[in-house]
């Protein structure tokens, strides 16, 4: 799983050496979500909502953010690409910095709140045991611009 992340990083840094201009954005994410465990769905829906910093470079239509999670000490990589006015499709990973493990995931996003948030509907699973799970949620980034 080490090799998506590795992966990842490549692709992305190849899609934002376009001819657009390159902006930096820095902040916080906030992630409120649920997931249902497709191995296990008589759990239930857990909800969480993850606290995330940020910096996001974004060329064109395509967005990489490399991102902290706070809230579980996590550090990962998103890659999202914007699809029309107010879609857009991204993968996802994370690392955890001091134990094993991390996750990897792909999903959709729709602009909502008049562009202020993003809803996202996402497949993932953790790197260590095939675990699958639905996602579905809002990010509300509060971020300033750099450059």
């Amino acid at each position: 799983m080490k090799h998506i992340f590795v992966c990842l990083i490549l692709f992305a840094s190849s899609l934002l050496n376009a001819q657009n201009t390159l902006k930096i954005k820095t902040g916080f994410l906030f992630a409120a979500q649920g997931a249902l465990s497709l191995e296990t769905p008589s759990k239930g829906f857990s909800t969480f909502t993850p606290v995330s910093a940020v910096v996001s470079f974004v060329k064109g239509k395509s967005m990489v953010n490399v991102v902290y999670n706070m809230t579980s000490n996590k550090a990962g990589l998103l890659y999202w690409h914007q699809l029309g006015n107010s879609n857009g499709y991204y993968a996802a990973c994370n690392k955890n910095v001091f134990t094993k493990g991390g996750y990897a995931g792909t999903g959709v996003t729709k602009s909502v709140a008049d562009g202020r948030a993003i809803g996202f509907l996402e497949f993932g699973s953790t790197w260590h045991e095939w675990n699958p799970a639905l996602y579905v949620g809002a990010i509300i980034p509060l971020t300033f611009k750099v450059k």
